[in-house]
C-alpha cells in the first residue's frame, strides 16, 4: 500500500496515535488480549496492531520504535514490534498496554 491509498482509506474515520508528542493518523485493529505470566498469577493485557504512514513518523526509523510509549484512546501503550515492507509506505506497529 502506498501513502495516497492509506490517506484515502483513512478518510475522516481514522483513529489517532500520539507518538513523541505528534498526533498520527492510524488504522487500528480490534483488541486482542494476551496473558502475561507474572509471579503468583497472570495479567491480561490489551494488544493492538496499528498501521501508520512512514512519512508521519519520519525521523523515527522502524528499528528505533520498539520500546517507545504511545498514547491510544487516552491509554499508554508500548510498541513491542515494528514491521515495514521495503516497498510499502505503511509501518505496522504492535502495541501492548504498559
Amino acid at each position: 500500500m502506498n501513502e495516497s491509498q492509506f490517506r484515502e482509506l483513512c478518510g475522516e474515520g481514522c483513529e489517532t496515535l500520539e507518538i513523541g508528542g505528534a498526533r498520527v493518523p492510524a488504522l487500528v485493529s480490534t483488541c486482542s488480549d494476551e496473558k502475561t505470566v507474572l509471579v503468583g498469577g497472570t495479567l491480561s493485557r490489551a494488544s493492538y496492531v496499528a498501521r501508520v504512514c512512514a512519512a508521519d513518523i519520519a525521523p523515527n526509523l522502524p528499528a528505533e520504535l520498539p520500546g517507545k510509549v504511545v498514547s491510544y484512546n487516552g491509554n499508554a501503550f508500548r510498541i513491542v514490534q515494528c514491521r515495514k515492507h521495503p516497498r510499502s509506505d505503511i509501518v505496522h506497529l504492535t502495541i501492548s498496554e504498559k
